[in-house]
């Protein structure tokens, strides 16, 4: 899962509510679904809003980071799992 809020917008909990709503739809699905949220370490506000994530709907963030491939570089990167879904 991407998002993104530009500067201006920030600090009015837009990310969250947008992620509530396509988990919400997730939910309502046959199938069920695992999200990575892929957050890098410094940043923080990011940080923090997939940490609230993953505290509203149970999920989890990885101990290990994991590498995302970005201008042939390695980034690393915080991974957070939310399991959604009839079987979660």
């Amino acid at each position: 899962l991407g998002y993104w809020v530009r500067k201006a917008d920030r600090r009015r909990h837009i990310a969250s509510r947008c992620v509530d709503a396509i988990f919400a739809w997730l939910g309502k699905r046959t199938d069920a679904t695992t999200v990575e949220i892929a957050v890098h370490p410094h940043n923080v506000a990011g940080l923090a809003t997939a940490a609230a994530i993953c505290s509203r709907w149970n999920g989890e963030q990885l101990d290990d980071f994991i590498g995302i491939e970005f201008n042939q570089r390695t980034v690393p990167h915080h991974l957070h799992l939310v399991d959604i879904g009839p079987e979660a």
